[in-house]
């Protein structure tokens, strides 16, 4: 039988995650549903090709304002990978996998 406590554990289903939130007023716990969305983006540098991903977690969070096939502007350092968007706004991404292009057939 469920007594509506968690104990703050928690239930882990699919890519969301369910809180269970005891109520102040009324019969029964309030659930959440957190996301945990991950988007991937590829960054082709000329030499290598970048896979970084970003998580959203917040209701409110959208995938970064970006133009696909023109050039960005952006940094790693070790596994973090800073990236500026259309607006010139700054995001903080993760470096998933770094890929050495293939040399092109001389002519």
């Amino acid at each position: 039988m469920d007594d509506g406590n968690t104990g703050g554990r928690g239930n882990r289903k699919g890519g969301t995650r369910t809180v269970g939130i005891p109520s102040t007023i009324g019969s029964g716990p309030l659930i959440a549903t957190l996301r945990n969305d991950v988007t991937l983006y590829t960054i082709d540098d000329g030499k290598y090709l970048w896979v970084v991903s970003r998580r959203m977690m917040k209701k409110n969070d959208k995938p970064l304002d970006l133009t696909i096939n023109i050039p960005v502007k952006f940094a790693v350092e070790k596994q973090d990978c800073y990236l500026l968007d259309d607006e010139g706004k700054e995001h903080k991404l993760v470096v998933e996998k770094k890929t050495l292009k293939p040399k092109e057939p001389q002519k």
